[in-house]
């Protein structure tokens, strides 16, 4: 069989700048009602173009981009969206007939270990966090304690997004907002109904937003300090917005045994997410978990055991003297 020809879009797509050729992606992206921030996003590929020195298509090489990887200082996260998203926008190319092959298609992601970069705050740090804060931050503050709710969900919501009057009050997240792109139904405890409908004016109208002032890292730093609560511990763990997500997630992981429920509150696809980025080990009642484990000596052992350590044996023990390793 004979080899064919490339498409007459392939040949022009060799003549166009690789620059107006993601130009035109992003155009299918907005129609296709794709947000802003989604459209920001591949916009950034015109920074690594620039870097792997990518001007046309025939630029455009596995190999090229692996060098540029082997010296990128950014995260493992952040070269393999890089990497996820050129290959979005190859794959558009393809549908269209503009190219034959994705040239990065055979490139692997790099392995990322995770690390826990947060901590949890603690139900005193929250009180203080809570109590110190204008209301209206503490009202977000609170929300985010309580939701788990991120950054753009939290300064997305609208006022016509909640049901404070409904038997179980709730708040209805577009799927717009959400990062999972569907739409979430949370409860909301009554602490919250209240602080937040304190925070409103008696007039608000369905469409006002509910926090229309997101703080950013230096004003909750401010807010961090007048708590007592310092930004990062002695293992560089820090206390930021998003740090209130995974305390939500070890107080719901406190008053509830299914692993499987949590996940479901933190929306997470991957329960490993749930277990191990959002979960501060440090913060788990393991003593208290020790300290319901079953007696496993009866009670003739123990006497037996505490008589044999009392008495003293060849070696000049004296009774009084503790044995050494023993349990406290």
């Amino acid at each position: 069989m004979a080899c064919l020809p490339p498409p007459e879009e392939c040949e022009e797509a060799r003549e166009q700048a690789l620059n107006e050729l993601l130009e035109g992606f992003l155009v299918q992206l907005r129609a296709s009602g794709r947000t802003e921030a989604t459209i920001k996003k591949y916009r950034n590929l015109l920074v690594l173009f620039k870097r792997c020195g990518w001007q046309r298509l025939a630029h455009v090489t596995d190999r090229s981009f692996c060098a540029w990887r082997a010296g990128s200082k950014l995260s493992g996260e952040s070269k393999n969206d890089l990497l996820k998203n050129t290959c979005n926008f190859f794959g558009w190319m393809r549908r269209a007939r503009m190219v034959l092959v994705n040239p990065l298609e055979f490139v692997e992601p790099v392995k990322v270990t995770y690390r826990q970069c947060r901590r949890a705050l603690t139900r005193e740090q929250a009180q203080c966090l809570l109590r110190v804060s204008p209301p209206k931050r503490a009202a977000l503050y609170l929300m985010a304690l309580r939701t788990g709710l991120r950054r753009k969900e939290l300064g997305g919501l609208t006022v016509g997004d909640f049901a404070f009057d409904a038997p179980k009050p709730f708040v209805r997240v577009p799927a717009s907002m959400t990062k999972n792109r569907k739409e979430a139904m949370l409860w909301l405890p009554d602490e919250v109904v209240a602080m937040i409908r304190a925070t409103l004016p008696d007039n608000a109208l369905p469409f006002e937003r509910v926090f229309p002032c997101v703080p950013r890292i230096r004003t909750f730093k401010k807010d961090l300090e007048r708590a007592g609560i310092p930004f990062e511990d002695a293992s560089g763990r820090r206390i930021d917005l998003h740090a209130l997500r995974v305390t939500f997630c070890m107080d719901a992981g406190e008053v509830c045994d299914d692993p499987r429920v949590v996940q479901a509150l933190m929306r997470h696809s991957d329960i490993r997410l749930t277990m191990k980025v959002y979960t501060d080990a440090s913060l788990l009642p393991t003593a208290a978990a020790v300290a319901k484990l079953p007696t496993l000596l009866d009670s003739g052992t123990q006497t037996g055991t505490q008589i044999s350590t009392q008495t003293g044996d060849a070696g000049g023990f004296s009774e009084s003297q503790a044995v050494a390793g023993g349990r406290k």
